[in-house]
């Protein structure tokens, strides 16, 4: 082989497509390298420097059109051109592939000196472009127009290769909601760079809040989907016993230094522990009350147990909070009774807020009820006919209903309907289940703070601009926040958000769900995950404040 031949690197998931290319340059300048694995491949283009990259498009793990933005973001591969040789033909496909970086498309089946003529001219480009580049810095003093800063230069201090993993040791002793975009940004480039093998030296850590423990939970995410791992080393005791329920070492595997973690890549994590999945455990996020499999809000707190359920963090905590939970206790139906931790019931209220929704109305009203035989055998309620001036508004079977508490409206929205009308009596049958009951008998509180609270929140994904929401805490309990925000809030995601108390206190929530209210800039934020000391001092707060107003 000619020791001048041209490099080509082959990705495709096709093993027949892999040795058809390899027969096709068979005795030309050109010499190939071939693997199936995306990620193996942006690995081999770090180590080789090809002179061309042929890539498919649709493959497992990583897609080509993922895998060309990789190559184009990482300094080191940026300037290899990248030739698209797929299946997929539509101009649409086309012009996705130029866009994330191709210079050129080969459709499958491809002719072989068609290959060959789009290889030279691939390889004839890149000269003409090494050469125009060097002019340019030989005629220039510095290179300005385009120039890429490199943030792994700017901070050398803060990175270690060693082979293809990454050691991150950032001299900021903390990774909280003000800063959490620098470390976004780090960490998203490492993804793009293709490293996803990482080692994150926690020991220097002082201070971690929600946001950040967001964050990390979605970089772990992310490397593992791309065949890596996430390590770190133990922080120190008081960062790891932050959250109460999800020290740090329960989320990542955590080493006691970076030469132990370092060592860990090097063999089969075989004895690794398998965490189990627990996801028909009905556990609530915001009080970890057990509940029920079937109910849909939480026997303790009143909280919703179906919101939120869109984000993966949530999943992913809810996983370590069950372990931990489950540990507690060998059967499921002592596991509250070990905990100490009992539904705190009441009576219902003696009225509700009654919606009845139409094709093209919604009808509100205030309505007492009537419990008797026929709720306790048929879990229904009863609700006399809706009246307007004193005439009886038609209702029929199958209509939909919405019940409100009215201490607390929005937490305690119940949903359901109309099962049967007795016309001669005036009076609806409303399905009213026992999870219903239990929704609205609970012991909710709320307080409004004399002057509104202000109030930051983020989208703690690791490719989002940084953005921040801001907004007024005008009313809030222990399972919700009522805030006004001028800003657009993000609706049904999760959202990272701190705030300062009156007294001085700071609190930091891992994860809300915000809803729109009927009134503009007006959202219902929902408490989903909240650290059991930050919980302690909202509630703490929330009583002072009570007896204030009391007196």
């Amino acid at each position: 082989m000619n020791s001048k031949a041209k490099k080509v690197l082959l990705i495709d998931d096709d093993q027949t497509i892999l040795d058809l290319v390899d027969a096709s340059l068979d005795g030309t300048e050109f010499k190939l390298f071939t693997t199936t694995d995306p990620t193996e491949g942006i690995r081999i283009a770090r180590d080789i420097k090809p002179d061309v990259i042929l890539l498919d498009i649709m493959m497992p793990k990583i897609d080509g059109y993922m895998a060309s933005k990789i190559f184009k973001r990482n300094l080191s591969t940026k300037d290899i051109p990248i030739i698209f040789l797929t299946a997929k033909k539509t101009k649409e496909d086309i012009k996705k592939a130029i866009i994330s970086g191709g210079i050129d498309y080969i459709a499958k089946p491809f002719d072989i000196s068609d290959l060959l003529t789009k290889l030279r001219k691939a390889v004839e480009l890149k000269i003409v472009k090494q050469v125009r580049k060097k002019d340019k810095v030989e005629s220039s003093d510095a290179v300005t127009e385009g120039e890429i800063i490199n943030y792994y230069e700017e901070t050398p201090s803060w990175f270690s290769w060693h082979k293809d993993v990454i050691v991150f040791s950032p001299s900021i002793d903390s990774i909280v909601m003000d800063n959490c975009h620098i470390y976004r940004t780090i960490f998203s480039q490492f993804i793009s760079d293709g490293f996803f093998k990482i080692i994150y030296d926690t020991r220097k850590l002082k201070r971690i809040d929600g946001a950040a423990l967001a964050l990390l939970i979605l970089v772990n995410e992310s490397v593992t989907n791309n065949g890596g791992e996430f390590l770190i080393t133990y922080p120190p005791k008081e960062i790891n016993n932050h959250f109460s329920f999800i020290p740090l070492n329960y989320l990542f595997h955590a080493f006691k230094d970076v030469e132990e973690a370092l060592e860990s890549f090097q063999k089969l994590n075989t004895n690794k522990e398998d965490i189990p999945e627990h996801d028909k455990i009905n556990i609530c996020l915001s009080c970890t009350y057990v509940n029920l499999p079937e109910a849909r809000y939480c026997s303790n707190c009143g909280a919703n147990l179906v919101l939120g359920k869109a984000e993966s963090v949530i999943k992913i905590l809810k996983k370590f909070l069950s372990k931990k939970i489950l540990s507690e206790a060998d059967d499921i139906n002592k596991i509250n009774y070990k905990r100490n931790i009992k539904p705190e019931e009441s009576e219902l209220p003696t009225e509700f807020n009654v919606e009845l929704l139409t094709e093209n109305l919604t009808l509100e009203f205030k309505s007492s009820y009537k419990e008797n035989d026929d709720f306790k055998n048929k879990q229904l309620i009863a609700f006399p006919f809706p009246t307007f001036e004193n005439i009886y508004l038609p209702v029929k079977q199958g209509m939909h209903i919405r019940l409100n508490r009215q201490s607390f409206e929005k937490s305690t929205t119940y949903e359901t309907h109309i099962i049967d009308v007795d016309r001669e009596k005036k009076i609806m049958l409303v399905h009213y289940p026992e999870d219903a009951r239990i929704l609205h008998s609970q012991k909710h509180f709320s307080i409004a703070p004399e002057q509104p609270i202000p109030i930051n929140m983020m989208i703690p994904t690791i490719d989002y601009s940084g953005k921040n929401f801001k907004g007024k805490i005008l009313e809030m309990s222990r399972v919700r926040m009522v805030i006004f925000s001028e800003y657009n809030i993000p609706k049904n995601q999760c959202l990272a958000v701190n705030f300062s108390l009156p007294d001085g206190q700071e609190i930091s929530s891992p994860l809300v769900i915000a809803q729109k209210r009927k009134e503009k800039i007006m959202y219902n934020i929902d408490i989903i995950v909240i650290d059991e000391k930050e919980r302690t001092k909202m509630i703490q707060y929330m009583y002072k404040r009570q007896i204030e107003l009391a007196k």
